[in-house]
């Protein structure tokens, strides 16, 4: 696969993704203004917070996408993914625009068809129940990690899997994956302190690529946290830009 097609396809499967992850619980649309696509939630939020708009701006003039996201009528709350694959950021451009840095990480992909078939790992199972997720919740609610939104209707929908790894009554490692095409999209890949270090997150990695694989998914991409790159970076994944995340700045 020709690299450029190859990152095209990683950031709109990202996008594409974390749309369908945001759909079970409120409408999304996706959109276009100009040169500049977004994420818009007409009723409620993203992620159920104030922002409605979540703009994508790839090696983009600053100027130029600045034109664009005004041409969409934004809400006053809103953020804007600004992602470099062969262009340096601009930051200067977007503080001086007003936005406030949210977060930075990079975005990674995988081409499933050029990697070995993994070993076998730990058992791994679909999450299928309220009772499963709500357990889930109160893990990661014990931890102090932030408790995702989940619903009946998200462990429903056929184009996303919530796979989850079971230690000594526990789900210790868990994850999940859109089924875009042409690529997937894996997110919130989480285990417990006490079970790290043994394998964990590698078998349920290799679990959600073979729910790619049945899919007839070959790219699978994601954003990784500092901490967890060293682990995407083993199992064969490339970063294919850096993303800085910006926001409005906070009303009172």
């Amino acid at each position: 696969m020709a690299q450029q097609t190859w990152t095209a396809d990683a950031l709109d499967g990202i996008r594409h993704g974390f749309a369908v992850l945001e759909r079970p619980f409120q409408i999304v649309d996706e959109r276009i203004s100009g040169a500049t696509p977004y994420l818009h939630w007409p009723v409620a939020g993203r992620k159920g917070d104030e922002f409605t708009e979540q703009f994508y701006v790839v090696d983009a003039d600053v100027a130029a996408a600045l034109i664009d996201i005004a041409a969409a009528d934004p809400g006053p709350d809103h953020l804007v993914s600004a992602i470099s694959v062969e262009r340096p950021a601009d930051d200067d451009a977007w503080t001086t625009a007003g936005y406030e840095v949210g977060s930075s990480e990079p975005f990674m992909a995988i081409d499933l068809t050029a990697i070995a078939p993994p070993e076998p790992g730990y058992p791994v199972a679909r999450v299928t129940t309220l009772d499963e997720a709500t357990r889930i919740a109160d893990a990661h609610r014990a931890i102090g990690y932030p408790v995702r939104q989940f619903n009946q209707a998200l462990l429903d929908v056929d184009a996303i899997r919530y796979l989850q790894i079971k230690l000594d009554g526990l789900p210790v490692c868990v994850g999940k994956i859109a089924l875009t095409s042409p690529c997937a999209y894996v997110t919130d890949i989480v285990t417990l302190p006490d079970y790290r270090k043994r394998g964990l997150a590698t078998a349920l990695m290799h679990a959600l690529h073979a729910e790619a694989g049945k899919a007839g998914i070959a790219l699978v991409a994601l954003t990784s946290t500092a901490m967890a790159e060293p682990l995407y970076a083993s199992l064969g994944y490339q970063v294919v830009a850096q993303q800085v995340l910006w926001c409005t700045p906070e009303r009172d």
